[in-house]
């Protein structure tokens, strides 16, 4: 085997990437469907629907297909004859299994791409194909499974950084991420910071901090991983705002920090960028500087479509514009004419539509 391998999920970010690209420089280990665009030199698959659809497919005749042995496979002969089986079974998740394979193949570099635990969503707003880049695959994980499936991925993929620590592992950024680098930006280096402005940052970072933090503690790991992105996109709402630097990369820190749980690899490469000299500190919460939040019912011609949570004293444009962003609410708002709304300081909109 060669020195550096490649190990390649079926999210988003792969989009772009060609195995024959990688296998230039490595070996190629993949996922799931990604067999339906792409030849790696190893596809591992260890839901039962995706292995039988892959080994009945003429790519397993001609490829190496390798998975976990469940009796059922009994029944088909194709799949028994064009699969190849790990023993013992690992019980693993694809993604750890694929990574754990090039581990024991003896590579001195692995790089880590294509997962971004990101799923599509229904016209329902259930997200129905996790971290899959095909709308229509067979495989899926509902929302209620995606505790259990993080927790799953970190503990395995942990493992293996663990077991293996002779091995270099490189966790390739999803695109639209952001990045340490980004704080190259000439607009934003020695930009004086407002009182104003800095409190109110710094008031949405701790509250954000504080949250993450508490979740972790419940292990409801999926609604981390959903404080993250909102955590994100307040960076980068605020790149080019009226904040120094010294200021933004502070607050980065603790979000690097707060990620080292999750993606360790990834955490320990951002602040070492960001020249963090105190890596084992947790993130301190200041609990007087927290946001103060209120249920708030938005109801569609009377009837109650979604309960907020939102801060405090929200004006009424502030509460439309949560509801477009992230109110399942809206469906019922979409493309319909408001004849009035009915606005309730920290208690209640009602927008009457036209039937």
């Amino acid at each position: 085997m060669g020195q550096v391998a490649f190990v390649l999920g079926n999210g988003e970010s792969r989009k772009g990437i060609r195995v024959a690209d990688l296998k230039e420089h490595g070996t190629v280990y993949a996922c799931n469907g990604v067999y339906r665009t792409e030849k790696p030199d190893y596809l591992i698959a260890v839901d039962p629907k995706m292995i039988m659809e892959i080994g009945e497919s003429e790519y397993a005749v001609e490829n190496q297909v390798w998975s976990n042995f469940n009796a059922r496979y009994n029944e088909y002969p194709k799949v028994l004859n064009h699969v190849q089986w790990f023993r013992p079974s690992l019980g693993w998740s694809s993604g750890p299994t694929a990574l754990r394979m090039a581990c024991d193949h003896g590579h001195k570099e692995i790089y880590i791409l294509g997962f971004d635990y990101k799923g599509h969503s229904d016209e329902k707003g259930d997200r129905k194909m996790f971290n899959n880049i095909f709308k229509d695959t067979r495989n899926y994980k509902r929302s209620k499974d995606d505790a259990t499936f993080y927790g799953n991925w970190m503990n395995q993929t942990k493992k293996c950084l663990q077991s293996y620590k002779h091995i270099k592992f490189h966790r390739v950024i999803p695109k639209g991420w952001f990045q340490p680098k980004d704080l190259e930006w000439k607009g934003n280096i020695d930009h004086p910071t407002t009182e104003e402005f800095l409190a109110k940052f710094n008031l949405e970072i701790n509250s954000f901090v504080k949250k993450i933090d508490d979740s972790i503690d419940l292990f409801r790991f999926n609604v981390s991983i959903a404080n993250f992105y909102e955590m994100f996109n307040i960076f980068k709402d605020n790149l080019n705002k009226p904040i120094s630097a010294k200021v933004f990369k502070s607050n980065l820190i603790k979000l690097m920090k707060l990620m080292i749980p999750f993606t360790p690899h990834l955490a320990y490469e951002c602040l070492e960028m960001l020249n963090c000299k105190d890596v084992e500190n947790w993130p301190e919460i200041d609990k007087k500087n927290l946001v103060s939040e209120i249920k708030f019912a938005v109801q569609v011609n009377g009837k109650t479509r979604d309960i907020l949570n939102v801060e405090k004293n929200l004006k009424e444009e502030d509460i439309n514009k949560i509801i477009i962003k992230k109110s399942k609410a809206y469906k019922y708002l979409k493309d319909k004419k408001v004849i009035k709304t009915i606005f309730i300081d920290n208690k209640i909109i009602n927008y009457i539509i036209s039937k």
